[in-house]
């Protein structure tokens, strides 16, 4: 470790000699020095010279790029402190655009941002109209703007399958802007706000109807990973949205605030908001028809939300969309996915309803009032006798007090099968059923003890269970087993002279004969 610091220092050391040197040759007190500038020689005496001489150049290849009155963001390479109040700052934008200073407060470096690169600038005004504020491009303010929001305009126009957030770094990055990496975001994010109308953002080949602060801020640290592309529609087009929106009423999908695109994207954004929103059971469940899973599949994995409407939720249901104009009088196509939509609604609600039953059957019960209340007085005796920690912990959920008993059923399911009901998977019903006629049973053998306490509490005392054929279970409690020398030594007979399958098999013949009669 000595040697390696001892290595970094001489290097120091090195490139601040190197440094120095340069300064020297090339200072402009040198008469040795020939300045030139654009290839014709030019006097240069001092340094304030020099100075003014590359300030004008700067100012001439770099005519387009827009004031940064901001020394803490107007570098390539941020601090970490700049960076923070960066980040802030866009989320605060997604977030907050509505209101005064977007929310933020005090005199942080974000707030200096804020105020230096947008309130100043005229970038996020008052509408005196409603009240509130927006964000705005400031042509009007501004015409330094102008050149900025023409050249993301020319780079979307031109690239009809989209450009990375990268590529318009780098050409803002290159003459006539040369735009530092530090206020290039920000500007990128304000263009996708005022333009979430038209312009479409795509994570990773994803289509993304709402941009969220997470997302703004990861776009700061990974231009690479976000693509745009612009949309422009037509009154058929529209009539297609139309279309659609009446259709989603129907189905009561509704989308959620921050919606992009709202032409198209009020159409694509409730749907993939739909599709997240449910229950993973229905994301993976076939208990559903073959349109509904091709609808669903086809909506998961849309990378194109205009692509999505117009070819493939009318290929996920099968029917054949001769052209896009003829959507809006389709009505087959509309009644299948209204169907296929309604179908995925629905699947969820479906299963609470088998678990129901199953409960109600089990039980014997026909409501899930007279359920709730029936068990609860039941499982209350049973909860202190019981050492067994399975049913214990189904006791005491069964004991719980609760006003919804459909609640109370899933709680119930979940614990027996140990995840939630929205997790479950098309087997779980079937072993959720077989379960709980054995918790049902475990019960019934646990409520047979607590009746017959006092006897078991005598020495000798026994609990013979069997359950038949059909399912039906018999008990017996007898006592004086113990003092039975008799029957101990004709049983060890049987099970010397016998196997013991054919053990078993006496075993089974006997109880059936002497539990024969007992009650159920």
């Amino acid at each position: 470790s000595v040697a390696r610091k001892e290595i970094k220092f001489r290097i120091k050391a090195a490139e601040e000699n190197f440094r120095l040197y340069l300064e020297q040759l090339f200072t402009p007190e040198t008469a040795k020095v020939t300045w030139y500038v654009e290839q014709d020689q030019v006097s240069i005496t001092n340094a304030k010279m020099l100075s003014t001489v590359l300030s004008d150049l700067c100012d001439k290849y770099y005519c387009d790029c827009p004031p940064v009155r901001n020394e803490m963001i107007s570098y390539e390479r941020l601090s970490s402190a700049a960076s923070r109040a960066r980040r802030v700052l866009v989320e605060a934008m997604i977030t907050n655009e509505e209101e005064k200073n977007l929310e933020l407060q005090g005199f942080g470096p974000e707030v200096a941002i804020y105020k230096s690169l947008l309130r100043r600038e005229g970038l996020h005004v008052k509408d005196e109209q409603t009240g509130c504020w927006q964000f705005t491009l400031g042509i009007n303010q501004n015409n330094k703007y102008q050149a900025l929001w023409t050249l993301i305009d020319q780079c979307l126009d031109s690239a009809k399958e989209g450009i990375t957030v990268e590529d318009i770094l780098d050409l803002l990055k290159a003459p006539p802007f040369g735009l530092r990496q530090g206020p290039a975001p920000i500007y990128i994010n304000l263009y996708l706000i005022v333009h979430a109308e038209s312009v479409a953002v795509f994570q990773e080949g994803t289509y993304r109807p709402y941009l969220s602060a997470a997302e703004a801020a990861l776009m700061i640290k990974r231009p690479d990973l976000f693509t745009l592309r612009k949309y422009i529609f037509t009154d058929i087009d529209r009539a297609v949205f139309s279309t659609y929106k009446n259709l989603l009423k129907a189905v009561r999908i509704e989308g959620k605030p921050g919606l992009r695109n709202a032409n198209l994207i009020s159409v694509v954004g409730p749907l993939v908001n739909f599709i997240e929103s449910l229950p993973a059971y229905t994301k993976n469940t076939k208990q559903i028809s073959r349109e509904a899973r091709r609808v669903r599949l086809a909506i998961q994995n849309s990378v194109d939300p205009a692509r999505l409407i117009f070819e493939d939720l009318p290929k996920a249901v099968g029917v054949k969309v001769d052209a896009k104009e003829t959507i809006p009088m389709n009505k087959h196509l509309q009644n299948k996915l209204h169907t296929a939509l309604y179908e995925l609604s629905q699947a969820f609600p479906n299963l609470n309803k088998e678990i129901q039953k199953v409960a109600l059957a089990v039980f014997k019960c026909d409501t899930l009032d007279r359920l709730i209340e029936s068990q609860r007085n039941r499982v209350k005796p049973l909860v202190k006798i019981c050492n067994d920690g399975e049913v214990k912990q189904l006791l005491l959920a069964m004991k719980r007090d609760s006003h919804n008993a459909a609640e109370w059923v899933k709680g119930i399911a979940g614990l027996i099968m140990g995840k939630p009901i929205e997790s479950w998977n098309d087997n779980d019903l079937a072993i959720f059923e077989a379960r709980l006629h054995d918790y049902a049973n475990r019960i019934n053998h646990l409520e047979t003890l607590a009746s017959v306490k006092a006897k078991l509490s005598r020495e000798g005392a026994r609990v013979i269970s069997m359950m038949m054929p059909d399912g039906s279970i018999r008990r017996a409690v007898i006592t004086g087993a113990d003092e039975n020398y008799k029957g101990k030594k004709k049983a060890k007979d049987i099970i010397s002279k016998n196997s013991r399958d054919e053990a078993q098999a006496i075993l089974v013949a006997l109880a059936e004969e002497l539990l024969d009669g007992v009650d159920k």
